[in-house]
């Protein structure tokens, strides 16, 4: 075994950390505004990290365990995805603030996929640890 060569109990315990990490940011993004506006520090755009932290975590998924995912499950990581893909670029910018958050259209529809992601993996709606650190998410301020 080489260095950064993971055994199999270690392979196994990266693959459950990874969608530990996936399924707590598909939670987030299913949540109601307010409860999804508890989870960042106030200096952070908080739509904005809803996003980034979903496609970091679907970034790993895809690249080392995609493959462990059904269809089902491939099919719903990537209309949420395709989705958030969509809101982005500066003709956009007004739909990612905390008002829109709480008032969109575009964040109803954002929640749905969130559900209907967290239904095809069987995994609970419910919040995800509301520390940052314990997520695996370090903030750093002025």
């Amino acid at each position: 075994m080489t260095p950064h060569t993971l055994s199999p109990v270690g392979e196994k315990k990266d693959m459950k950390d990874h969608f530990r990490k996936l399924k707590w940011t598909i939670q987030a993004l299913a949540l109601p505004p307010e409860e999804q506006l508890r989870l960042f520090p106030d200096f952070v755009c908080k739509a904005d990290e809803l996003a980034l932290e979903y496609h970091e975590a679907l970034a790993v998924i895809k690249g080392k365990f995609w493959d462990q995912c059904s269809p089902e499950q491939k099919q719903s990581l990537i209309e949420l995805d395709k989705f958030l893909d969509q809101m982005s670029g500066e003709v956009n910018a007004l739909s990612w603030t905390d008002e829109a958050l709480r008032s969109s259209p575009i964040w109803v529809e954002v929640r749905r996929l969130a559900l209907e992601a967290l239904s095809a993996f069987g995994w609970p709606v419910e919040t995800p640890p509301l520390e940052p650190a314990e997520r695996g998410t370090i903030y750093v301020s002025r």
